[in-house]
């Protein structure tokens, strides 16, 4: 039910409540406060564990993928789905680069 102090004019947004944008700052010019490695870890840990009770539940446990390697086998890669390590503050992407920058800066040298 909608009721009238969720309409009225001036509220906060909850978006910018869940992420600590003060209302007398423009969504264009806030600046969210990073996360830290244990808390990105967390995350990460937690929808790991929910994504395998889900899986275990609707899916008896079972792979997605069927292959000759996969026959009668539970599935025990969540970990690809989910990066180990954050990108945003420590730039450990792997492969040819070391930084995203680095590789946003040749995608748009390419181009």
């Amino acid at each position: 039910m909608i009721t009238y102090d969720k309409i009225i004019y001036n509220q906060t947004n909850w978006r910018d409540d869940a992420a600590g944008k003060d209302k007398n700052v423009a969504r264009g010019d806030f600046v969210p406060v990073a996360q830290t490695d244990d808390e990105y870890q967390y995350r990460v840990s937690r929808a790991i564990k929910y994504l395998r009770q889900f899986n275990d539940k609707y899916n008896d446990g079972k792979s997605e993928i069927l292959d000759r390697f996969s026959v009668g086998e539970k599935a025990t890669h969540m970990h690809h789905i989910f990066p180990e390590t954050s990108v945003s503050g420590d730039c450990r992407v792997p492969g040819e680069f070391d930084c995203i920058d680095e590789w946003s800066a040749s995608a748009k040298g390419a181009s």
